[in-house]
């Protein structure tokens, strides 16, 4: 039983990515997706147990890429938070984020359709990757401590808790994309930023400082 090489594993990877963005989970095809990218099964099974570990790998790099996009343009760009307040950096980072999947469009065709995929197991695995990621990953590590300057500089009501504000701007993500993302499968790219600054408006209108 083979090793994939690092070719072969982004090959998988490309061609899996197309394969559950267009067919979606229930009618992606497993034995399709090894044709397509000369990998065997022995192979594959030597990496994934199944077709669902292969679909949150898929999601998982794309997580991945996303945030290193976002970390990169803040490197280059030097970019300093000082004088920003919360609402104005979430602008800030959502408009590079969505920059990201304009450059990869196959991307944010993926990230549409695990919001309007109809699998029961599929919508599980993703949603309990996200509710690990809020727990462990991207939300502590970056998001939290945006909340905390934010609360340090009293950019919020003064009369809400620092568990409510938490409570809802950990899950605000989510949010967004059940509203704007999981039942519009017209939604374009051009609509997406526009509609993302007006959600952050009305977060800041019902969480921020008058």
């Amino acid at each position: 039983m083979d090793k994939i090489n690092m070719e072969g594993k982004e090959k998988l990877f490309e061609v899996a990515l197309d394969e559950f963005t267009k067919q979606g989970y229930d009618r992606a095809s497993l034995n399709n997706i090894l044709k397509k990218a000369g990998i065997s099964k022995g192979s594959f099974y030597y990496h994934f147990r199944n077709k669902q570990e292969l679909y949150l790998h898929i999601f998982k790099r794309l997580h991945d890429l996303q945030h290193e996009y976002i970390d990169k343009w803040k490197r280059e760009n030097k970019l300093d938070y000082r004088g920003m307040n919360f609402f104005d950096i979430l602008k800030l980072e959502g408009r590079i984020a969505l920059e990201m999947v304009t450059k990869y469009p196959k991307c944010y065709e993926f990230w549409k359709s695990i919001y309007q995929e109809k699998s029961n197991e599929a919508r599980e695995v993703i949603d309990k990757e996200i509710k690990r990621l809020i727990k462990e990953g991207h939300v502590e590590d970056h998001l939290m401590p945006l909340i905390d300057e934010g609360l340090k500089n009293k950019d919020f009501r003064e009369e809400l808790t620092e568990k409510f504000i938490k409570g809802v701007l950990k899950n605000f993500m989510i949010s967004f994309s059940t509203c704007f993302i999981r039942e519009d499968e017209g939604v374009k790219m051009e609509n997406l930023l526009e509609d993302y600054y007006e959600y952050i408006d009305f977060l800041k209108r019902g969480l921020g400082k008058n």
